[in-house]
């Protein structure tokens, strides 16, 4: 399975994701090129910047989910 489809099925259960949670939990060291190629495939992705705490203070990273739209949802 690619980087990108593992992202992908990661994504849509439903979870968010930050580069560090990339790396250590699906092997994936560039997460916004991962992230690039998921939105050319024509998948809806947002980026929301969270503040995390690091032991030097606090680091500004981007978070990404998969928009889910309301058709797909089956309500």
């Amino acid at each position: 399975m690619t980087q990108a489809k593992r992202l992908l099925v990661h994504l849509a259960s439903g979870r968010s994701i930050t580069a560090h949670d990339a790396l250590h939990s699906l092997g994936i060291g560039r997460l916004a090129a991962r992230i690039h190629e998921l939105r050319n495939d024509g998948h809806d992705i947002e980026r929301e910047m969270v503040t995390v705490n690091t032991r030097y203070g606090t680091a500004e990273v981007a978070r990404y989910a998969l928009v889910v739209k309301q058709k797909e949802l089956n309500l």
